[in-house]
């Protein structure tokens, strides 16, 4: 169930659509636009009241799980009393993790800085604690581009821009986009739905966003984060020699 017009908004559209389609395929009903209004327990099965833009229906099911994100568990903290701030994205931070009061920090999804992922998390605590035991501030929290992956079937993964966050900053790029269930790569897993869609900029060459769908994607989408944080331009990229066969060696064909 899931409340949007799609699932995964924050990833590639056109990948998502394919998503959707390798679910379907595996026996997942997946209904969009429906938003949760209760759940109840009969007996051994929970029924689920669904409010949908044509009217209400149930789902009657043996297992819910709940998957709208998280939010900072901070209520019960008594935050005010220490002097610290926090908003509804979580208790506020500056580059160092320290709080509104210096002697407490924050980092993770408690904190209001960023993604809430487990590495983006691991690499703030590792700030806080530096600052902690150094009595100052003697580091500071960098992000370089992080990617995001999904662990489905098949896996999603995002990284940068999207072409909508593109076209908003008044960017002028390429996308190059194709379904690659042709390439070797997929047809040695029999993978049936794979693509990838990156964003180039025009005349600086710099990748802009990196988009993928299928076996490998979870450390191609690493590989372009390696790139984007150096500064590597598309021909760069072109220009190194990887292994092949492998998920890596694709990746210049992808630019």
């Amino acid at each position: 169930l899931e409340m949007m017009d799609r699932p995964l908004g924050p990833f590639d559209p056109d990948l998502v659509a394919m998503l959707v389609e390798a679910t379907e395929e595996l026996g997942v009903d997946l209904r969009t636009k429906a938003k949760v209004a209760k759940i109840e327990k009969q007996g051994d099965e929970f029924v689920v009241t669904v409010e949908r833009p044509d009217g209400t229906e149930t789902v009657t099911c043996d297992l819910v799980v709940h998957g709208t994100g998280r939010v900072p568990n901070i209520d019960r903290l008594n935050l005010e009393a220490a002097g610290v701030e926090y908003t509804r994205r979580g208790i506020k931070v500056n580059t160092a993790m320290r709080t509104s009061n210096p002697a407490i920090f924050a980092a993770g999804d408690c904190a209001d800085s960023g993604l809430n992922l487990t590495p983006v998390s691991a690499a703030e605590g590792r700030v806080a604690g530096k600052n902690l035991l150094a009595g100052k501030d003697a580091r500071k929290v960098k992000y370089p581009p992080i990617p995001s992956v999904v662990f489905t079937l098949p896996m999603v993964a995002t990284l940068g821009l999207s072409e909508a966050a593109a076209r908003e900053r008044g960017l002028t790029f390429d996308t190059h986009f194709e379904k690659t269930e042709g390439w070797y790569s997929s047809l040695r897993v029999g993978a049936k739905r794979t693509a990838y869609k990156v964003l180039v900029e025009r005349g600086s060459g710099q990748i802009l966003g990196a988009h993928l769908i299928g076996p490998g994607a979870e450390e191609q989408i690493n590989l372009f984060a390696m790139a984007m944080g150096a500064g590597q331009t598309a021909n760069q990229i072109k220009a190194m020699i990887f292994a092949y066969p492998s998920y890596a060696s694709d990746i210049g064909s992808m630019v």
